[in-house]
């Protein structure tokens, strides 16, 4: 068990695995031997993938190891109870059980190599979940122990999965390009040389990554030079094969051949036909066919988007590499209905992934995809006006000059400009001039209910003193309100009494970790446990009853995470936990202004303002003292 990873199925002139009657004669002799470590092995390495129990043998495995006194033995159970919750796609399940193992890996005598593997599957499983500062931490550490232990098949492992994690840390401006060649260059280090597919498979592995940051970048001629490379012997599992498709597929607009377009189709075709396909992966090769016929055969192509999109809205939200195919099926499909000048269709498209209506005038949409940018404006006579253009050279994105002049000249008139945009315009500040009443339209899980008339005030927490954070100016509760504070103000009672008002303010510091980019959280009171951050996560699982206005006066609370798919922010984790309006900022707020400013904002909207068009009132009565107030936005 010592080398259980190197251990592969029968070949070659090796006696075959039993099967059939065999396997269970030689079960029922181990069983009736009680020989239960060997039949915990058995048990694993003949199972229809030669590494998991199967599902109707893992109730016994399980009673086995959670009998033996060997941690080792302990920690196989864990493991193989772990795997089949991630198969059911129970998530919250597997971590369960995964930190069940943490736990028993702090304990003395546990077994290195064991406890990196129980640490690995809990990384992936955070990758799986997009939870990507959890996946850093439980990696990271993995890492140091692998290293420690001199367990270099663990380590390799580990620096792949690292690799992965830094390229999806930033999908946006892919600046994690040069960690991302570190983690893949020692991981291939770490391969023996012999046999060499092995090398062969996680270069291949490193030319994806590489390959599908510098599409990130519009780098398009450099990410075709960083995907070529020979084709390994044996070939790449399922998943494997569909991000290589994947990659390609991103890379057929730009300057490909139709044998090129051709030979990307036929391998499609033929992956689609293995058995070993997920319902996750042919989500993502429809999606792939798709974005690369899109221009050449429209109707084609946006059927393939379209049944990607079906699909995945039928399959659990867990299962994550679904709905982005999903959200990048979106973004194709209304860069492609702007490109062809059909500003209506696209609007339409980004109303549809948010789930709002979009209104008949006075709609501003956005997105983009790779070079190409769509803006369409639809104005106060109910006009719709297309500006699409190819105008991106940088994956920097200045939302002050985003939207061009005559776009916004087309939007005079307009009480309140309603926005939708896909990730990553959703949540940018100063879109739009001071002079203008503008909002983000955000998706909601249920309808807006009555509005409760109980204010919460949140203020004056005790964040951990080692964070060294500032102590905020003192702001007491609103008239008659509700007041969480000091001790109080943890994670768990700020969501509940959230839950139950009409009117909150949070103020508290708004925290970016810019060596872990994600979206930002809030730094509240630690719970018992130690846990202070409200996060994004925290939120969108919550579920608020009253649908309250929600200002969070803290700096950056509205930064999202750089990511294509869906918009992972705090504003817009509100908006779909049920609030009905939030108003946050992108960038600092100055403590001795941030009560003043809201209170004004509040009391625009206590005489009838509507909450944009207050902000705007009172952002333009500031805007020459403090440029900061720029960066208030608001969320319905």
């Amino acid at each position: 068990l010592a080398v259980e990873a190197q251990i592969v199925p029968a070949a070659g002139d090796e006696p075959p695995v039993p099967t059939g009657a065999a396997r269970a004669r030689f079960l029922a002799a181990l069983r009736a031997a009680h020989a239960d470590d060997l039949l915990i092995g058995v048990l694993m390495k003949t199972g229809a993938d030669r590494q998991t129990v199967d599902r109707g043998e893992l109730a016994e495995l399980v009673r086995l190891t959670a009998a033996s006194p060997d941690p080792w033995m302990q920690l196989i159970g864990v493991q193989q109870q772990a795997e089949a919750a991630r198969r059911d796609h129970d998530l919250v399940g597997a971590e369960a059980i995964l930190l069940r193992g943490r736990q028993r890996c702090a304990q003395p005598g546990a077994p290195a190599y064991r406890c990196i593997t129980i640490g690995r599957l809990l990384g992936r499983l955070y990758l799986d979940w997009q939870r990507l500062p959890e996946a850093r931490a439980v990696l990271g550490e993995s890492l140091q122990l692998a290293r420690r232990a001199g367990e270099w098949i663990s380590l390799g492992a580990l620096l792949e999965d690292l690799a992965s994690l830094a390229a999806l840390s930033d999908e946006i401006e892919a600046a994690s390009l040069p960690l991302v060649r570190a983690y893949v260059a020692e991981a291939i280090a770490w391969m023996p040389a012999d046999p060499p597919d092995g090398r062969c498979a996680r270069a291949t592995f490193g030319r994806m990554q590489e390959a599908m940051l510098l599409i990130d970048r519009l780098e398009f001629a450099q990410a075709r030079r960083a995907l070529a490379g020979p084709a390994c012997v044996d070939a790449l599992d399922a998943e494997g094969n569909t991000n290589l498709l994947h990659v390609r597929g991103e890379l057929i607009g730009h300057d490909s051949t139709p044998a090129e377009l051709a030979a990307l189709r036929a391998d499609i075709a033929a992956l689609r036909a293995s058995p070993a396909l997920g319902p996750a992966q042919r989500i993502e090769l429809d999606q792939v066919e798709g974005r690369a016929i899109i221009d050449r055969e429209p109707a084609a192509g946006e059927a393939l988007l379209r049944r990607a999109i079906t699909a995945a809205a039928g399959l659990p939200s867990a299962i994550m590499a679904a709905h982005k195919a999903a959200g990048w099926s979106y973004s194709i499909l209304v860069s492609a209905a702007a490109r062809r000048g059909d500003g209506d269709r696209a609007l339409a498209l980004l109303g549809e992934e948010q789930g709002v209506a979009v209104p008949a005038r006075c709609v501003l949409g956005l997105a983009v995809e790779d070079e190409h940018r769509t803006i369409v404006v639809r104005d106060a006579a109910g006009k719709t006006i297309n500006h699409a253009d190819a105008g991106r050279t940088t994956p920097a994105i200045d939302a002050a000059r985003f939207v061009p002049a005559a776009a916004v000249g087309e939007l005079a008139g307009c009480a309140v400009v309603d926005v939708i945009a896909r990730a990553p315009l959703h949540g940018r500040s100063r879109l739009l001039p001071d002079a203008v009443a503008w909002r983000y339209l955000s998706q909601r899980a249920r309808p807006v209910a009555p509005a409760s008339d109980r204010a919460l005030t949140v203020a004056d927490v005790e964040p951990p003193a080692a964070l060294d954070l500032p102590r905020l100016a003192s702001w007491g509760a609103a008239v008659g309100g509700e007041r969480l504070a000091g001790p109080d103000a943890t994670p768990t009672q700020v969501l509940a009494a959230i839950g139950r008002a009409g009117e909150v303010v949070i103020d508290a510091h708004g925290m970016v970790d810019v060596a872990q980019p994600d979206a930002s959280f809030l730094a509240l009171s630690p719970e018992p446990d130690g846990r202070y951050a409200l996060t994004t996560g925290d939120v969108r699982a919550a579920r608020f009853t009253t649908s309250p206005l929600v200002i969070l006066a803290a700096c950056h609370s509205s930064h999202a995470a750089p990511t294509w798919h869906t918009t992972w922010s705090l504003p817009a984790a509100f908006i779909f936990a049920g609030a009905r309006v939030v108003i946050a900022s992108t960038a600092p707020i100055p403590d001795g202004d941030a009560r003043a400013f809201f209170d004004a904002v509040r009391a625009g909207m206590r005489a009838g303002a509507a909450p944009a068009a207050a902000l705007r009132d009172v952002r333009q009565q500031w805007a020459a003292r403090a440029d900061w107030v720029r960066d208030v936005i608001v969320f319905e």
